[in-house]
């Protein structure tokens, strides 16, 4: 005589190994899906580095030429201490009267193609990239606002400095 339909051991078996398949296809989506995501992090991450490096240097600033106090501008311009001018590191290769705070600089910020570039008057440096560059100055305070897109969203990074102008 022949027995229909499956025993219970076998029902069992099949049961363990469909959930192991499940198991291991829902650890590959996992992955993938932090794998996936993690340029998007990456990139938010380097926006809020560059949005505190900019706010950081406004606040060594002894000047902000623009924008102006209560404005909103794309391109931060500011006068600061050159901290690589040698006269200021070694007196002795200063010229008499030594200078302590050394030459002045001015610095630029502004978005161009899609980096945002320092430009010191001698060199053009790009911070990375970015879509967009907003400072807005409250004397004392200065939010910078870097925009960057990862996919097909547009993130604000922000970063605050206090100024002590």
């Amino acid at each position: 005589m022949k027995r229909r339909g499956s025993s219970l051991v076998e029902l069992m078996l099949t049961l363990g190994l469909m959930g192991i398949m499940l198991l291991v296809v829902s650890q590959l989506a996992s992955g993938y899906w932090r794998a996936f995501h993690s340029a998007d992090r990456s990139e938010l991450y380097q926006g809020s580095v560059i949005a505190a490096q900019i706010a950081w240097e406004a606040e060594q600033a002894l000047s902000i030429v623009q924008p102006a106090n209560g404005a909103t501008s794309s391109v931060l311009e500011l006068t600061m201490i050159d901290p690589f001018d040698p006269t200021r590191i070694n007196p002795s290769s200063a010229t008499a009267p030594w200078n302590p705070a050394g030459n002045l600089v001015t610095r630029t910020y502004q978005v161009v193609g899609e980096e945002i570039l320092r430009d010191d008057g001698t060199t053009v440096e790009s911070l990375g990239s970015a879509k967009g560059l907003s400072v807005q100055r409250n004397d004392p305070l200065v939010v910078v606002t870097v925009s960057v897109q990862p996919e097909n969203a547009i993130y604000p990074c922000r970063a605050r400095g206090v100024l002590r102008l």
